[in-house]
């Protein structure tokens, strides 16, 4: 048996004989630990902290850099061709990793706003996270923004944390149109090749544009080519106007794409229809596109990429794991839960409510379960399923594929028929409406108070699950960080982070802090084997 084994097995004696020593406590403490670490590679989690300094604006690229920067995405898409979209709050550090595993070559971070990135401190911290193992893969960080200065000192200070950065130009959203970016400035072309110029001569860092298609196919050319002679090294293309949206989405128009190919010298990646296995593969040949990008069809079936369809419950399962690997936040987890798992909470209403108000992982993995146990499958049923499902391209649309396939297998979305002379007659729709209707008749309220006491309902009892009883340290007993990633106390994860070099977002460790505690320890760690020798 060797010293470090023995020890640990007469771990309460050589307390004892350490007993007037905190220090020696602590140490042998972590020597223990170190034997029975756990084999989980451990994440150094990355943010825009105080650690980065505030950028110099007035850095100007070399003639050299710039021709690098503009042949920088030409050069990678060689080895692109599926992209994970820039999706508000769903395009975080998680389901990039859960996406990379599945297909995806390249991932956009969550759309930053440049303002607050750059005057928020907190904001700055909290709204861009990711590890030191995605430095490794390709990752652009998106911005919407309206001027010129904020934008670039925004890009210049995730210099190091990415690949390249981007400019949102596609978002149809209201709020997008209340703070005047996105899609909403697609008529104030010089200011938006200003703020593109701005950071192709003054950031060290590539920049592309997102946009959507204009009215004419002549006028999406013509846009495009001012952002390229601006400086844009590469442009991603949505297949849909700014007023295709919501109930209007409609199909998007891959002709625009494939015009807009031919004209230009950068690499072009196309966005919109892609739904199905073959899809990816299908854009490409229509378009002439360098890479294809995916976000509703993604959230819906993240294994789109492969090709492949997976029944839900498997698929929520393996993200909530990597939503614990990298500390997702319960907003993202609930909003990617009921993607992945939509067809079948449509029919569990009970669930369907309960997921608004859940606010831990243990609490999805339990309507995980419940899902499986209620729709009761089996791997047969699966395998009988699976031919209907690779069928697809039999059916005559999406909507006749989706309604023809299991509830429970992770498959697209298709929106409501929408028919404004009569009412949503989804079966959902249709049971809230008759409960809002029998309330109205109890209560004497109009339906706009009911559905207004509803809300408030929901945020109450969201706010009452997540003051409930912390869950116990997994050392110690005592209560634990909610978030925390090694399921511990502040000071059982600060032992843990300092015996793995490892740091914790949720407790502000950081890793580099915890080396110099190490080194420490391991200094001390033959003092230690010399007294454990001794006593054998």
């Amino acid at each position: 048996m060797s010293p470090l084994s023995h020890f640990a097995n007469n771990a309460n004696a050589s307390h004892t004989l350490f007993a007037s020593s905190k220090n020696r406590n602590f140490q042998l403490f972590l020597l223990i630990r170190s034997a029975m670490a756990d084999s989980e590679p451990s994440i150094s989690f990355l943010c825009v902290d105080r650690s980065v300094p505030e950028p110099d604006a007035n850095f100007t690229c070399s003639e050299e850099q710039l021709k690098a920067k503009k042949d920088y995405w030409r050069d990678q898409m060689r080895n692109i061709k599926k992209v994970v979209a820039p999706m508000v709050d769903q395009s975080e550090l998680a389901f990039r990793e859960f996406l990379r595993a599945h297909g995806a070559d390249l991932a956009f971070s969550p759309m930053i706003h440049a303002h607050l990135f750059v005057n928020d401190y907190t904001y700055r911290k909290t709204s861009l996270s990711t590890w030191k193992g995605e430095r490794e893969k390709p990752f652009i960080v998106q911005f919407c923004g309206n001027d010129s200065h904020t934008f670039l000192i925004a890009c210049r200070y995730v210099e190091g944390f990415c690949d390249g950065v981007d400019l949102n130009l596609g978002c149809p959203q209201l709020i997008a149109k209340r703070g005047n970016y996105g899609a909403y400035l697609q008529e104030k072309r010089e200011l938006i090749t200003s703020m593109v110029s701005a950071v192709y001569k003054k950031s060290t860092l590539p920049i592309s544009v997102k946009i959507r298609c204009q009215d004419t196919v002549a006028d999406t050319i013509e846009y495009a080519k001012q952002l390229e002679a601006a400086g844009a090294s590469m442009i991603t293309i949505h297949g849909r106007t700014r007023e295709m949206k919501g109930i209007n989405t409609g199909i998007a128009d891959w002709s625009h794409i494939a015009a807009v190919k031919k004209e230009l010298d950068i690499p072009v990646i196309a966005n919109g229809n892609i739904q199905l296995p073959g899809d990816v593969e299908r854009c490409i040949e229509a378009t002439g596109c360098d890479a294809v990008m995916s976000a509703e069809g993604i959230l819906f079936n993240p294994y789109l990429f492969e090709d492949t369809f997976k029944p839900n419950v498997q698929v929520a399962r393996e993200y909530l794991s990597y939503a614990k690997r990298f500390a997702a936040n319960m907003s993202a987890v609930r909003a990617h839960i009921f993607r992945i798992c939509h067809h079948t909470l449509l029919r569990h209403d009970d669930l369907r409510n309960k997921m608004s108000i859940i606010t831990s992982l243990p609490d999805f993995h339990a309507i995980v379960n419940e899902l499986e146990s209620r729709t009761a499958t089996t791997p047969e049923d699966e395998a009988n399923a699976l031919p209907l499902l690779q069928s697809h391209a039999d059916f005559p649309d999406l909507r006749s594929f989706v309604e023809a396939t299991p509830h429970w297998f992770a498959k697209p979305y298709v929106r409501p028929i929408q028919d404004d002379s009569k009412q949503a007659d989804s079966e959902y729709r249709q049971n809230k409406r008759a409960q809002i209707e029998s309330l109205v008749e109890k209560t004497g309220l109009s339906k706009r108070q009911i559905r207004k006491k509803e809300r408030r309902r929901v945020d109450l009892l969201r706010v009452k699950d997540a003051k409930k009883a912390y869950p116990q340290c997994v050392r110690c007993g005592m209560p634990a960080a909610v978030a925390c990633q090694n399921a511990s106390c502040k000071k059982c994860c600060r032992l843990r982070c300092i015996e793995e070099i490892n740091g914790c977002k949720t407790h502000n460790f950081k890793a580099e802090h915890m080396k110099v505690k190490r080194e420490a320890f391991l200094a001390a760690q033959s003092e230690v084997k010399e007294v454990v020798e001794a006593t054998t």
